[in-house]
């Protein structure tokens, strides 16, 4: 019996792996072309894939069905790639694709690499910025990056 539970903690443990990285950044009323999501993680196994995804909350004041934004991934020898993400967020009627919160916020949560590789040891930075036209984009109250160990 002692070794039934050992064992169970032991499954219990394993499926209850941390995060390389989860940062979540509050916006307050809007979010601002300058005000870039900076997440710093550290790669020590070249071989293990990793999960990252984008997390955004939005509240009514949103008044676009998709947000366009800048993905940067920095590298430990300092070298950058960038690339554009569109997130859809609501249909052409404006039905959200996310549930409302308790808040009366929308949540939505996407994968933007399931099986991200890192060539290299070391720390890396995750940039994330919208990439829309107003300057500060209303109604986005909190942006979220989670970078996870890939199954």
């Amino acid at each position: 019996m002692v070794k039934f539970f050992a064992y169970l903690i032991l499954v219990f443990a394993a499926a209850c792996t941390s995060p390389w990285a989860d940062v979540k950044h509050p916006l307050g009323q809007g979010w601002l072309y300058a005000d870039s999501l900076q997440v710093p993680f550290a790669v020590q196994d070249t071989l293990q894939k990793a999960r990252i995804t984008v997390g955004i909350e939005v509240n009514d004041d949103y008044a676009y069905n998709n947000l366009y934004m800048l993905f940067t991934v920095k590298t430990p020898t300092g070298a950058e790639q960038q690339s554009r993400v569109q997130l859809v967020l609501a249909d052409s009627a404006g039905n959200w694709y996310a549930n409302r919160q308790l808040n009366g916020t929308y949540y939505m949560r996407t994968v933007l690499n399931p099986q991200a590789r890192f060539s290299q040891t070391g720390r890396y930075t995750l940039g994330l910025k919208h990439y829309m036209r107003p300057d500060t984009v209303q109604g986005i109250t909190q942006v979220q990056i989670r970078v996870e160990a890939a199954n």
